[in-house]
């Protein structure tokens, strides 16, 4: 008997060796001189998209970000280079959070975490095939792997880069510590 896997989702996953503390006061000041909005956080602050021209204390994280996309392209077969179309900045405080969201028109979207306090909220995914969370939600399992799970988490933890294929469904729990969650998010055509 064979068990053949199909429709796999990668999810890259890479530690940078970034200057968190530098990166983590260029976000304070641009959120204190920036207006936020609302998209999928509820509560806490999301810049605009930052201008080009004012990404300037975030070369090197652009570069690791490019880099690393473009490599993870090849694990798709891509025959093309991505390349940077956005990102923004999210500070959440206690409490606040990330619903449930996609990033269309994207190939790839990421988050690149700076600040982390302990119990600050993981980064959920949703398994696209939705329909398994009612066929499989009242069967007893003996553990969650792959081919039963309807979610994955993944740690936030700062200097931590993690791009995934913009149309895959993701959240972020609820930040239960006092000081606030930074990250930097993006997508990349």
């Amino acid at each position: 008997m064979d068990v053949i896997s199909i429709f796999e989702i990668p999810i890259l996953c890479a530690r940078l060796d970034l200057d968190v503390s530098s990166i983590e006061q260029y976000c304070l000041e641009y959120q204190r001189n920036k207006p936020g909005r609302i998209a999928s956080n509820a509560g806490g602050y999301q810049s605009e998209d930052i201008p080009e021209k004012l990404v300037w204390g975030l070369p090197r994280l652009i570069l690791e970000i490019e880099k690393y996309c473009n490599s993870f392209a090849e694990t798709f077969a891509f025959d093309h280079t991505v390349k940077l179309d956005n990102l923004w900045i999210n500070i959440n405080g206690h409490k606040d959070y990330n619903v449930s969201h996609n990033h269309p028109a994207s190939v790839f979207s990421g988050v690149y975490y700076v600040k982390t306090p302990e119990n600050c909220g993981n980064i959920i995914f949703e398994n696209p095939a939705e329909l398994m969370e009612y066929s499989y939600a009242l069967l007893r399992k003996k553990e969650h792997n792959q081919f039963n799970c309807v979610q994955h988490w993944r740690k936030a933890e700062a200097n931590l880069l993690y791009v995934f294929p913009g149309w895959l469904k993701h959240r972020v729990e609820p930040n239960l510590s006092n000081e606030k969650r930074i990250s930097i998010s993006f997508n990349v055509c």
